[in-house]
């Protein structure tokens, strides 16, 4: 099947972008962020399936069966940003090669498409304690990822690094509930300000990301760890 572009948007002024992962617990809530702000100018998603009761003049999906077809996409010329909320766990994926094949092959090839499209501004999503020296297969493979998207030398490059995210998931994981109970009481007792490096609440890590999407940067390369969230 070939890619479908979906209808073009309106020309509007503001900032121009596109999103990967738009159907994720972090990506669908900061599409409706991004939906809901009167300054966005143009805002192209890159997905499997349409996303539904969604309706914007500025919203463009761009449908793909198989993303390992991501490079033949064509995104809009010389975007203001383009943010990557694509991510799996090693539960999900169903094993390692897949799991890398999602956070790394796929999320480089999006790197890849936006560099090439002249985007401005790449805005990655990642997660706290990464490194590709490390003897975590999951924080190896985001760090490795990291790397590879440093290396393709964007204008601006912003890595985000959340702590365990604190959201309402479709799927199960009891660890991760019982992780999250605790660290919400331990809020109520030694304040918000002492967790962050552990718990991110997504509401806080899409205020963080859109504000990036929007901003005028003057960086090459910016990590925002969980404290700074």
């Amino acid at each position: 099947m070939e890619p479908s572009p979906g209808p073009h948007p309106e020309t509007r002024n503001g900032p121009r972008g596109a999103l990967i992962g738009a159907t994720g617990l972090v990506g669908r809530q900061l599409l409706q962020a991004l939906l809901a702000d009167p300054r966005l100018g143009e805002l192209a998603t890159i997905a499997r399936r349409p996303i539904e009761n969604q309706e914007h003049p500025a919203w463009t999906q761009m449908m793909i069966e198989d993303f390992g077809q991501i490079s033949s996409l064509k995104l809009p010329p010389d975007l203001d940003f383009a943010i990557s909320c694509l991510g799996s766990t090693l539960k999900q994926a169903g094993s390692r090669e897949n799991f890398r094949r999602i956070d790394f092959d796929y999320n480089l090839a999006f790197a890849k498409l936006a560099r090439a499209s002249g985007v401005k501004h790449y805005i990655l999503l990642s997660a706290a304690g990464v490194s590709a020296d490390s003897r975590i297969f999951y924080n190896k493979v985001k760090g490795e990822l990291e790397d590879a998207v440093a290396a393709l030398d964007f204008p601006a490059l912003t890595i985000v690094r959340p702590g365990l995210l604190m959201g309402e998931r479709t799927e199960n994981r009891p660890m991760e509930k019982l992780f999250i109970r605790v660290t919400n009481w331990l809020t109520g007792v030694v304040g918000s300000s002492r967790l962050k490096a552990f718990a991110t609440p997504v509401p806080e890590l899409v205020t963080c990301l859109k504000a990036n999407a929007f901003a005028n940067v003057d960086h090459d390369v910016h990590i925002i760890n969980p404290s700074e969230i």
